[in-house]
């Protein structure tokens, strides 16, 4: 999961000293592994700006990367330090498949324009894809 030498980045340093895991670990089935944002990113958002104001986690001035894990075929997430992302892919038939995503971020962040929306689309592949995505907030301080 991690690439060659990554291990040995700065960032991953900084992740030990800090007690993150660094390491990555698969089965045939399922992986987990911390993945490094790109230089100047600290979150999944378009600039790489946080996407709320209250963090889930203020270590290393949020910047933590991702910690993604995924069971296979269907599922994946990713943690970052606002946000915690869940992916879930579910085939009611052969040619349909239901698509939720979700993002969970601090109990006092205000929702915003993701909340709640709905729709379907066939995203290029003739498949109907039923697509939900929400923000929920978590009750953890």
């Amino acid at each position: 999961m991690i690439r060659e030498g990554e291990s040995e980045t700065p960032f991953m340093r900084k992740m030990r000293e800090l007690g993150f895991e660094t390491k990555g670990y698969a089965e045939d089935w399922w992986q987990i592994g911390r993945i490094r944002f790109k230089d100047g990113f600290v979150s999944f958002s378009m600039d790489g700006k946080p996407l709320v104001r209250k963090p889930l986690v203020d270590a290393n001035g949020g910047n933590l990367g991702t910690l993604r894990w995924s069971t296979e075929p269907n599922n994946f997430c990713h943690a970052t330090s606002d946000s915690v992302f869940v992916f879930h892919a579910n085939p009611p038939g052969p040619l349909s498949t239901t698509v939720t995503a979700k993002w969970l971020v601090h109990k006092d962040a205000v929702e915003g324009w993701i909340t709640k929306r709905r729709g379907w689309s066939t995203c290029g592949t003739g498949r109907i894809f039923r697509i939900e995505i929400s923000l929920k907030t978590t009750s953890s301080g």
